[in-house]
């Protein structure tokens, strides 16, 4: 499946572009953390659960903007989107995962978001459109400037992917 040519979209679309990856990232950050907690490590599912509520407050703000915007119906659904923009995909996550590997996880995630608004203004035609996009491309860099500040207070990273006492198992 191709993904959809954004070029053309117009401020309530891209509005709809931003609520879809802001609600992407909240669920997957969820999902984290229920898996950090049915293993026990409490810290993670913390970190994971802090990501999430901040995720969350942004998709609130967006959906409010988008209310007070237009009930107008739009041309952009999720599947429009192909891969998630600001959530960390679920192979990076494993269960004795430390907060410096969740910082790192979630720093390049928002890198990503970073990545995807600049490749879209560069594509945008519609003004207002671009004018949006440029905020939400600010909005992500604080982002990836706070998590790095967070980061950064914490002692280097050892990972523990190797170590694992459970690994996955295939199955036939």
């Amino acid at each position: 499946m191709k993904q959809k040519d954004f070029s053309m979209l117009n401020l309530l679309e891209l509005l709809e572009i931003a609520i879809l990856i802001e609600e992407e990232a909240a669920e997957r950050f969820g999902v984290f953390s229920d898996q950090m907690a049915v293993h026990h490590n409490e810290e993670a599912a913390r970190l994971f659960r802090e990501l999430q509520a901040h995720e969350a407050a942004h998709l609130a703000r967006l959906q409010e903007k988008r209310r007070r915007a237009s009930d107008l119906p739009i041309s952009v659904k999720a599947l429009d989107l192909l891969e998630s923009v600001e959530a960390p995909p679920y192979e990076c996550v494993h269960y004795k995962m430390t907060e410096c590997e969740i910082f790192e996880a979630a720093v390049a995630a928002e890198q990503n978001a970073v990545a995807f608004y600049e490749n879209l203004l560069k594509r945008l035609k519609d003004e207002e459109a671009r004018d949006l996009a440029r905020t939400f491309l600010e909005e992500e860099k604080r982002h990836v400037e706070l998590l790095e500040n967070k980061r950064g207070a914490l002692p280097p990273c050892a990972p523990l992917c190797d170590q694992d006492d459970d690994p996955p198992v295939p199955h036939a």
